[in-house]
């Protein structure tokens, strides 16, 4: 992923206009979680999924740098240009981001540097030099992930709306396919996606209902 795409990325998450693709939820005050979907799914392609995130935010909140999960074998990380230099990314990958890959998958990490820079912070964080433009480090390099306690965050009407919207077009995508195979394929094939197609309608109205009870319960309701 190009740098360019990390900061359209960053700037989505400050703007809003990613709240449709990118959802995050917080490992500490400074460090979220996120899934991010660079492109909607269109069933096109093979493999659509969506990718891992940790967005890193400055003491006024706001999303200034953000680390591309690629698996073991690589780490994007990427800095606004404007806080670079103030040890932000060092502090997220030392204390949060690293711990919480390796709390996920105790493998060896590989991480790509472009620029000197890149290598001296990956340096600093421990990592040795593997191969052209990548350094490695192992999980025993750092000790288990600790988060924090936070506040609940609830979701707000007009996103739990908007997931029951998309569960209920994935309804009637469902009666498309199931409509259209009637009469060309085994009977089992359209009973099992109108059983499918049932269930997920059934979620889309439950959706809402769930949500505001799992708010209710973190209040300790």
């Amino acid at each position: 992923m190009k740098d360019e795409t990390m900061e359209d990325i960053i700037d989505s998450v400050n703007d809003g206009s990613g709240v449709d693709w990118i959802f995050t939820r917080p490992l500490t005050r400074h460090v979220r979680l996120a899934r991010v979907w660079e492109k909607m799914p269109s069933g096109e392609a093979e493999n659509e999924a969506s990718c891992s995130f940790y967005f890193i935010y400055s003491g006024d909140g706001l999303c200034v740098a953000a680390v591309y999960d690629m698996g073991p074998d690589d780490l994007h990380v990427y800095t606004k240009p404007e806080w670079r230099r103030r040890g932000i990314m060092f502090e997220a990958l030392r204390a949060v981001v690293l711990p919480h890959l390796f709390s996920l998958r105790h493998v060896r990490q590989v991480a790509s540097f472009k620029s000197m820079d890149g290598l001296r912070l990956m340096r600093k964080l421990g990592f040795r030099h593997y191969k052209r433009r990548h350094t490695v480090i192992h999980p025993d390099a750092f000790l288990p992930f600790q988060g924090e306690t936070l506040p609940f965050e609830r979701l707000g009407d007009g996103r739990a709306a908007a997931i029951k919207r998309r569960i209920a077009v994935a309804a009637l995508h469902l009666r498309m396919a199931r409509e259209e195979l009637e009469d060309k394929t085994e009977s089992c094939v359209c009973e099992n996606l109108g059983d499918l197609e049932r269930r997920v309608h059934d979620m889309s109205h439950c959706i809402k209902f769930a949500v505001a009870n799992f708010a209710h319960s973190h209040r300790g309701g």
